[in-house]
């Protein structure tokens, strides 16, 4: 739905799945995407705590939650989100480049050049 522009169906969608399957994080994470899209960042990031909450291993979860963060300009948040996104999923490129940004606006510029490469 959120794909085909349908974002108010999307966000339906997303919440009827979320209350009928209460465990269901992806759902809760989806939900939050779609929130930050629209600007509102604090139900987006309330969002985002339920899925970790539900799954303390969902990596993706994490990062999203590190760019509401980023968007909020509380940096060290962001950067914690993007360094546990990181350790649960090691290879995550996408965590990295937005460690490293988050690292560059803190003027942590040394950190930022270790992320990127």
């Amino acid at each position: 739905m959120k794909d085909k522009g349908l974002v108010k169906e999307a966000i339906h969608c997303y919440v009827t799945a979320a209350r009928l399957m209460p465990q269901f994080a992806a759902a809760h994470s989806n939900l939050g995407s779609i929130l930050k899209e629209q600007g509102k960042l604090d139900q987006s990031l309330a969002h985002y705590h339920e899925s970790i909450n539900i799954d303390p291993l969902f990596a993706d979860a994490y990062a999203n939650m590190g760019n509401v963060y980023k968007d909020l300009n509380r940096l060290p948040d962001a950067i914690k989100c993007y360094s546990t996104a990181i350790k649960i999923k090691p290879g995550f490129g996408e965590a990295y480049s937005n460690l490293a940004s988050a690292y560059k606006d803190a003027g942590q510029l040394d950190d930022a050049l270790k992320c990127y490469r």
